[in-house]
């Protein structure tokens, strides 16, 4: 069982954690060996609360060292695009570089926003067609202060909570200032935010009525659960180190594993290994910024604990982020604990999840669920439960994927 402070002996990572077999959006994976509760009648009693839980890029300030920090670096990649020193290619290259950072850090914000507005008509504004409670998280609708007056104190902020149509009152929490940009201006991707959201919604859903089905939506890597979008501090890089970093990047990696729509932030990860540049620019020596998977799934273990003597129960868990298949974790703990049951996640011995749903080292579209068609679609119409539904769904989309690449793995080559 992997909790706080357990030591699992490493073991050697298995060569085939990338191979094609995986699919965008995988099927949901047991994440205990044990029985599940998944239809528990006793379980199925209480109402499910939906945790949405987005690490959405904001729209800062201009003079916000976030927005300062991506100006920068968008500006020297468009001055490459102009070097007439490199290459076409390479000028090319890192011309469609900038435009996807300009694309990512608008669109995803955007994405967030529809769909926040989705589930605050759905579930508060009418009566949804089956009982279920909505708690909201995200960086841009948490009203984030700017001023440094309550550096001490944190910032008050805000998320949004629902039951059957019913808004609850104001919920307002405090947010540490973490003396980094890249949390300040993303809150949402630090570990301890990450476990006082969850912790919130436990004081106001409690367990004894409710369960949970937890959507993190956020950018991600192989070894982070959420991470900020950029995570390179390039206030002191020069121009040449950068150009020299992403072109190598982009050798090393080949052209085929970057998708034109997410192609932005794999290249300014300082935990690829292949970024040796960037690496020295991103902050506090080698720690990672964001939610490793590791801290993810010790802060749900954590919460199957409460002093009341019940925890929180996750039937459904989806890690909507880029590469958040375990699988592709290095981290030894991990590795060990899933080399006991390899087809599945159920070596983690996750007893308060049921299923996990995460994606493979492609990726995921900015907007992977519907909820309009979640909670108005015809072929939901005989599901009674919003537990239900949401695996409906998932296991449609990640059949779906899988059909997709099993077609085109057959089309002829050209």
């Amino acid at each position: 069982m992997i909790a706080a402070g357990a030591l699992f002996l490493a073991c050697k990572p298995r060569q085939d954690a990338r191979s094609a077999a995986l699919r965008d959006l995988m099927a949901g994976q047991a994440a205990s060996s044990g029985v599940s509760k998944l239809e528990d009648p006793l379980m199925r009693q209480k109402t499910p609360v939906l945790i949405y839980y987005a690490n959405d890029t904001v729209a800062p300030l201009l003079r916000a060292p976030a927005f300062t920090n991506l100006y920068r670096l968008i500006s020297m990649l468009e001055e490459g695009g102009r070097a007439h020193s490199l290459s076409e290619a390479d000028r090319k290259y890192l011309s469609s570089v900038a435009s996807n950072l300009t694309k990512d850090w608008d669109d995803f914000r955007e994405s967030v926003l529809a769909e926040y507005r989705s589930l605050d008509s759905f579930i508060c504004g009418e009566s949804p067609r089956f009982p279920v409670a909505l708690a909201m998280f995200s960086n841009s609708m948490m009203q984030l202060s700017e001023t440094r007056a309550d550096y001490d104190t944190g910032r008050s902020v805000r998320w949004l909570s629902c039951e059957n149509g019913q808004r609850h009152g104001p919920n307002d929490w405090r947010v540490p200032w973490f003396g980094d940009f890249r949390y300040d201006s993303q809150p949402l991707s630090h570990p301890s935010v990450f476990k006082q959201a969850l912790e919130e919604v436990r004081n106001r859903f409690p367990p004894a009525k409710y369960r949970y089905i937890l959507v993190t939506k956020s950018h991600g890597s192989a070894e982070l659960a959420m991470t900020p979008n950029l995570v390179a501090d390039i206030s002191s890089i020069t121009q040449q180190d950068l150009w020299k970093s992403i072109l190598t990047h982009r050798d090393k990696a080949g052209q085929g594993e970057l998708s034109d729509i997410k192609v932005a932030y794999p290249l300014l990860s300082s935990l690829d290994g292949v970024n040796a540049a960037l690496a020295n620019y991103a902050g506090n020596g080698a720690r990672p910024i964001g939610v490793s998977k590791l801290q993810y799934l010790e802060t749900l273990v954590g919460l199957d604990r409460s002093i009341s003597g019940e925890g929180m129960y996750f039937p459904i868990v989806f890690m909507e982020s880029c590469k958040s298949d375990l699988r592709l974790s290095t981290n030894p703990e991990i590795r060990e604990a899933l080399e006991q049951h390899t087809s599945s996640y159920a070596g983690l011995e996750l007893t308060n999840v049921g299923l996990l749903y995460a994606s493979d080292h492609r990726g995921l579209p900015y907007r992977t669920m519907n909820y309009q068609d979640l909670f108005k679609g015809f072929s939901y119409r005989n599901l009674r439960d919003m537990q239900d539904a949401v695996r409906y769904q998932l296991d449609t989309i990640a059949a779906d994927h899988k059909e997709a690449r099993e077609v085109e793995a057959a089309a002829p080559r050209q």
